[in-house]
């Protein structure tokens, strides 16, 4: 629905297509943060939950996925080998990025859980410069100069304190897959040329539960 809104109202100039760009990133962010109260909330209501019922959770959040992208995609159909490569290897990602999270949430703060997995945007950004000839603004460098301090005064150690090991595991795999999917989404949006975002994402969805319900069947 967004992105169909974003279409129709990016026509008009580009004042409106800047402020769609951050109205989409509000919206994204927004998303994110409730998604991930939601996750921590489901450990603080379940404290001693089965690895299982982690699995079914998820199981049952992405088949939900599934379904609505499903009812978009039925009525905007199209298809590409290439999207379907992309795809696959997203949705291997995701799957890893979202279990790696809900560890992280399980055996750490929900604070900087989420803090260190939404900075994994730099990962992307630095692909984009390193790859694909993407410029760095000064501005750019700037952000990733304070972006670079916040992590270190966020997650500084007090005195006698120690670093939660299985945390520190789990968060740095959310960090690197949750980096590498936005990456896998912006090499396939330029091997198709913008195209197939719906496919994109429904494919993905669709690999993804797959692969939720055979780890669901094999733990239970």
């Amino acid at each position: 629905i967004i992105e169909t809104l974003y279409l129709h109202l990016s026509n008009f100039n580009k004042v409106s297509e800047f402020m769609i760009n951050y109205l989409l990133l509000f919206v994204v962010i927004f998303g994110v943060n409730l998604q991930t109260i939601f996750n921590k909330q489901f450990y603080l209501n379940n404290p001693d939950t089965k690895e299982n019922f982690i699995y079914q959770y998820n199981f049952f959040t992405l088949l939900s996925a599934c379904v609505f992208l499903g009812i978009i995609y039925a009525f905007n159909f199209n298809f590409c080998l290439k999207t379907l490569i992309y795809a696959s290897f997203f949705a291997i990602t995701f799957c890893l990025c979202i279990f790696s999270v809900y560890q992280a949430l399980a055996t750490g703060p929900m604070s900087l859980t989420v803090l260190i997995s939404s900075f994994s945007t730099i990962l992307p950004l630095l692909f984009g410069v390193a790859f694909l000839k993407e410029k760095l603004t000064f501005l750019g460098i700037l952000g990733l100069i304070v972006l670079a301090l916040s992590l270190i005064l966020v997650n500084k150690v007090k005195k006698g304190e120690k670093i939660n090991k299985k945390w520190l595991f789990y968060i740095t795999i959310a960090f690197i897959s949750n980096g590498g999917n936005s990456i896998i989404q912006k090499l396939h949006q330029a091997s198709v040329g913008g195209d197939y975002t719906i496919c994109f994402q429904f494919i993905a969805m669709v690999i993804a539960v797959i692969i939720t319900g055979v780890l669901m069947l094999v733990k239970e």
